[in-house]
């Protein structure tokens, strides 16, 4: 998933502005958003849980409710982390695309 220049400054201006990213439940890993948005433009298989709160691309687990505060989220790692806030909205634009009937809360 590319964003271009313009895309980016976008989601930029979204998240600095918008006081609902002002607060999350867990810190940020740099390795854990690199990892999600390469999944994400690499199209690995998305396969959504049951419960509607965790999706799978390929072999990795996204918790993706409460957004944003833990959307986003490694759900099997004992470590808790977030991507960034750019890729969390990166992430729910993919899934509205690749997930229309998923519920994001």
């Amino acid at each position: 998933m590319r964003t271009t220049y313009f895309q980016e400054f976008i989601l930029w201006v979204r998240v600095t502005f918008n006081p609902c990213y002002w607060f999350q439940n867990t810190k940020q890993s740099k390795e854990w958003d690199k990892q999600l948005r390469s999944r994400m433009s690499a199209n690995y298989k998305l396969t959504v849980n049951p419960t509607g709160h965790v999706i799978s691309l390929g072999k990795v687990e996204v918790w993706v409710s409460n957004y944003p505060y833990a959307f986003g989220s490694d759900y099997l790692s004992a470590l808790e982390h977030l991507p960034s806030r750019r890729t969390r909205l990166l992430l729910k634009q993919f899934l509205k695309e690749h997930a229309p009937d998923l519920k994001i809360d």
